[in-house]
């Protein structure tokens, strides 16, 4: 063999071989090289093969670059959908975040929208209670005062309100006067006119 052909045959051999080791489907054409050097080795011996066996080497190797190229390209392809996939996937998740996010600010917000109704119940419920016991004490102090004020009249041998009474009504003297006068509204009104030299004193009582 020629050092020309030897040396074209091993670079031959080196890019079947690199072929190789980048897809396992390319021992295909590693087989075709193969048997592309067998009849190469016997012509160069005198023995009977191919007119050509060099370019059934080529093709081998034409072959497992072809096949390799495939793979690359069906590896792209797969790294792609794979890149795809996972962005949507990263996608969805982030959707899915902030959804529930905003759930979880809505039932905050709603919380906090309870928390707010229920303190201003509270508030309302307070007052109310509040304005009762007002009205309680109101209710009391009023009733405690015509309690007062009827006890008062029964106190007195005359009704203030009823038919015009004089000095000489009153036997026991000027203190049942002065009661008289002051639970008929004196010193400001005197409508019995028991104070005539108005020194706010019935029947001239001291």
């Amino acid at each position: 063999m020629k050092k020309r052909s030897i040396v074209l045959l091993f670079i031959l051999l080196l890019l079947a071989i690199m072929f190789l080791t980048s897809s396992i489907w390319s021992i295909f054409g590693l087989a075709i090289v193969g048997f592309g050097v067998l009849h190469y080795v016997k012509k160069s011996r005198g023995k009977s093969s191919f007119k050509r066996p060099l370019l059934i080497i080529w093709l081998g190797v034409f072959l497992a670059f072809i096949i390799v190229i495939a793979n690359t390209d069906t590896s792209t392809t797969e790294n792609a959908k794979e890149e795809a996939r996972v962005t949507t996937e990263k996608k969805e998740a982030e959707a899915k975040a902030k959804e529930e996010a905003r759930i979880a600010a809505e039932k905050k917000e709603a919380e906090a929208k309870a928390k707010e109704e229920a303190r201003i119940a509270a508030e309302k419920k307070e007052a109310e209670a509040k304005a009762k016991e007002e009205a309680r004490i109101a209710a009391e102090k009023k009733e405690a005062e015509a309690k007062e004020e009827e006890e008062t009249s029964n106190k007195l041998m005359y009704d203030p309100t009823g038919a015009d009474k004089d000095c000489s009504d009153f036997p026991s003297g000027g203190f049942e006067a002065q009661e008289f006068y002051i639970a008929a509204g004196g010193p400001q009104s005197d409508p019995h006119d028991l104070d005539r030299d108005n020194d706010g004193n019935a029947c001239d009582w001291q």
